[in-house]
């Protein structure tokens, strides 16, 4: 921090949301991480009461086709919004970084003026 950046400035400001956004980022990812486990051991279940139905009656078998579909979506869906977030969470830091660099040039004109 510079002499003249104070606490509220909008350069302590921009660090301190970049710094936020940071943290959200790491969460995000570790949540995700957790998501998918679920999401695993979930199919994992849903698979074996299939194929115990299936094989145990001898029918049902589009339960096989039904659990494939359910469980692709499911999967695309996280996935796509683990995109999503992500796309966001990037131009959202690329904006917080633009704007501590403008506040840097702007500073430093400051201070040459001065």
């Amino acid at each position: 921090m510079s002499d003249q950046e104070t606490p509220d400035s909008p350069l302590a400001q921009a660090r301190q949301r970049l710094a936020r956004l940071e943290e959200l980022s790491e969460r995000q990812a570790q949540a995700m991480r957790g998501n998918l486990r679920f999401w695993a051991i979930r199919w994992i279940v849903a698979f074996g009461v299939i194929a115990a139905v299936t094989f145990s009656t001898g029918q049902y078998f589009w339960l096989w086709w039904a659990g494939a579909l359910v469980a692709g979506s499911t999967l695309a869906a996280m996935l796509g919004t683990k995109l999503a977030l992500r796309r966001k969470t990037e131009s959202t830091r690329a904006e917080v970084t633009r704007l501590e660099t403008m506040l840097r040039a702007a500073e430093a004109e400051r201070e040459a003026d001065s």
